[in-house]
């Protein structure tokens, strides 16, 4: 997911694959040494903005400005000792926060051991780093996140040099592995359908490869709808993090079991121009005898809306209003299911 942000005094930059702005990263690690030195790397992407010496510095301990005869180097990447560069800089291993602030900006790094939303890490150990990376990227959207590294230079200023592995697995009551069933992830404190879901396979497994980046992780009882899992995690640079949960039973009417074609449906991507009606056609082997029962479910398997397919196989069905996202519509006939085919709303 990602949003186009506008912000006064602020450069932006574009990228190439999407033609989309996207906000520079000034920051691009931190990091402690032995000592308890607090080191700043500063990426090249900071050319588009003003010197770091104009920029002040907060922490727990207070605000802090450069001395008036610091000169940054003359160079796009650099690293700062900020502890031997700002007379007085406070900024506490265990728990803290860093923020660098210019012309209304600012970019800001938390760390502690709870575990919850407030801190993008725990606290950095000896040779580890806290990296700004991009961790989401879709048009018209960017939202940035900080990874933890085992190192202070990584593959580059903002690509930690060691990743870490997310490992679900998902059963029924009776042990047997549950396919099929979404797993959502995001940095951010709020999930939605802006974010594709991952699948579990026919294992009931699911496992990913990812920076070290702190992960709120979902996945939902496709019976009932109610999340089995919830986990805020904190992943170190090489760790598996895995998570197993049940689910009370793979739903009859599990919305991302879509099987093939026999009923058509136009468009399948709603925008603002398309408006909000659905041209659906059954076109099964055996016709309709009644009228056939139409079905709207999110991502979660809740039922939105529903309808009547006639006999005659065809109907014009104009939806509710929907947010963006992924959805599917059943079809159903004496409770049997005929059909599910999947929508998208973009708007």
């Amino acid at each position: 997911m990602k949003k186009v942000v506008l912000l006064c005094g602020l450069l932006l930059v574009t990228l190439a694959a999407s033609a989309n702005p996207v906000i520079a990263r000034m920051i691009a690690r931190v990091w402690f040494d032995a000592a308890d030195n607090f080191y700043l790397m500063v990426g090249e992407e900071s050319v588009y903005y003003p010197s770091l010496a104009t920029m002040t510095v907060s922490t727990m301990a207070g605000m802090y400005a450069f001395p008036a005869n610091y000169t940054p180097p003359p160079t796009d990447v650099y690293v700062v000792n900020l502890s031997q560069v700002i007379p007085g800089l406070t900024v506490q291993r265990d728990s803290d926060y860093f923020s660098l602030s210019w012309d209304g900006y600012s970019e800001t790094v938390h760390w502690g051991p709870e575990v919850n939303l407030i801190n993008d890490l725990h606290a950095l150990t000896s040779g580890q780093s806290a990296v700004q990376v991009r961790v989401y990227i879709y048009p018209g959207w960017a939202y940035n996140s900080w990874a933890k590294d085992n190192s202070t230079t990584g593959t580059s200023a903002y690509e930690p040099a060691l990743n870490c592995s997310l490992s679900v697995h998902v059963q029924d009551p009776m042990g047997n592995p549950a396919a099929n069933i979404p797993v959502y992830m995001s940095p951010l404190a709020s999930i939605d359908t802006n974010f594709t879901p991952y699948y579990t396979d026919t294992n009931g497994d699911w496992t990913g490869v990812s920076e070290a980046v702190r992960t709120r992780l979902m996945i939902y009882d496709p019976a009932t709808s109610n999340p089995v899992a919830d986990e805020i995690l904190f992943p170190e640079p090489g760790q598996t993090c895995q998570i197993n949960t049940v689910v009370s039973a793979v739903a009859a009417d599990d919305p991302v079991q879509v099987p093939s074609g026999v009923m058509q449906l136009y468009p399948s991507v709603l925008n603002r121009s398309s408006g909000s009606t659905l041209h659906l056609k059954y076109e099964g082997s055996q016709s309709l005898h009644q009228p056939g029962e139409l079905a709207l479910y999110d991502l979660r398997g809740r039922m939105l809306a529903n309808a009547l397919l006639p006999v005659s196989g065809e109907v014009e069905w104009v939806l509710p209003p929907l947010s963006n996202g992924i959805y599917f519509v059943a079809l159903r006939d004496s409770g049997m299911q005929l059909a599910r085919q999947r929508l998208t709303v973009i708007k």
